[in-house]
């Protein structure tokens, strides 16, 4: 479920607890206080008891299933000690108690959403349908984001870079020969918690397009979005904190990309000197976004998203910037993949980071 279908599912759980509790006040009441009574007066006390424990239990999972056990226990532990101190008499606690609850219910998303707490709920896109034209040696047979570096698909080593910080839930937008894409993700073990789905979103749909076939399983709260081809060292959790933070619709991660070639610097019509390979100056789009729902209605079926949508977020004042200084690089041509898989055979390179953090995630 998503973020607003868990806070809705949450908050009308809530709501009719505390209309039941109003409701049936006496004979809970009675139930919880004095079983021998309620017994005497008709009432089946072992049918209640069951009605609660099934409660309690609905309770307690939702919550859990939500956010965990320390939010758990802020939504239904909390609540009724604050409750107790609250109230004189046990048939106030038990409609104060709920309210309570939704109360921090709510807060508690409002915080998780704000602070992305955890990563895990933001569930991750990758953009995996391209044709890799200019990968011909290898994207003849396979589709580009199969192309190995170390012996491991680059999609795998995108995934790793993710999962190795938190994030748990993956949506392969699948295009061009798909059907390897999909093989790859059903044969992977994939560490506990990881869910990988793949999404043919057609074989020559434009990047935006893919994203918005995904849609439904994005919408009603914040997502990431890739591209299966880029490495990077970059820091997601402080991508995520800066995004909520601008209060923008959308984030993209900026880099300089190490230029091609060398340059000559020139002092007049002299040259004065070379520099190998200097970093640009100027920025590009290094992949690594961060959207909130809103920006969905930006995208089209045909769109493609480094033009229409990118651009009308911009002129909107609703694209942020993350600059990140370190590591970058895109496999886009075959010298760029045999670079990468030097720099992996050679144990040099820095988008491992599942190694810094003892998160290996294979």
């Amino acid at each position: 479920m998503n973020g607003l279908v868990d806070v809705a599912l949450l908050a009308t759980f809530f709501a009719l607890v505390a209309a039941a509790t109003a409701i049936w006040s006496a004979p809970l009441r009675l139930v919880l206080m004095d079983a021998e009574m309620a017994s005497a007066v008709g009432l089946r006390v072992g049918t209640w008891n069951r009605m609660l424990a099934i409660v309690l239990g609905v309770a307690m999972g939702l919550a859990i299933h939500i956010s965990g056990v320390v939010f758990s226990f802020g939504c239904l532990v909390l609540p009724a000690l604050v409750a107790k101190q609250l109230c004189r008499e046990v048939r106030d606690m038990l409609w104060v108690s709920p309210l309570i609850g939704l109360a921090a219910a709510v807060a508690g998303f409002v915080v998780a959403n704000d602070r992305d707490l955890p990563p895990g709920q933001a569930a991750v896109a990758i953009l995996c349908g391209g044709r890799g034209t200019r990968l011909q040696e290898h994207t003849h047979a396979i589709p580009k984001p199969m192309v190995e570096i170390g012996g491991r698909p680059i999609l795998w080593h995108v995934i790793q870079i993710y999962a190795a910080q938190g994030f748990d839930r993956f949506l392969l937008a699948t295009g061009y020969l798909g059907e390897a894409v999909a093989e790859f993700a059903a044969a992977e073990r994939w560490p506990g918690g990881v869910a990988v789905e793949c999404v043919d979103t057609g074989a020559d749909t434009p990047t935006g397009g893919r994203i918005a076939r995904l849609g439904e399983r994005l919408a009603g709260a914040r997502f990431c979005v890739t591209y299966a081809d880029g490495v990077a060292d970059v820091d997601l959790g402080a991508l995520l904190e800066f995004h909520a933070g601008s209060g923008r619709l959308a984030t993209m991660t900026v880099v300089r990309p190490d230029l091609q070639w060398g340059v000559a610097e020139l002092d007049g019509d002299r040259v004065a000197g070379f520099v190998e390979k200097p970093r640009s100056e100027r920025w590009i789009n290094g992949g690594f976004l961060c959207f909130e729902p809103g920006a969905l209605a930006y995208l089209e079926p045909d769109s493609v998203l480094e033009r229409g949508p990118l651009r009308r977020l911009a002129a909107d004042g609703e694209l942020a910037a993350f600059r990140h200084e370190g590591f970058w690089d895109c496999m886009d041509t075959y010298k760029d993949a045999v670079v990468l898989g030097d720099l992996w055979v050679a144990g040099e390179a820095p988008w491992r980071i599942w190694d810094a953090t003892g998160a290996e995630r294979a």
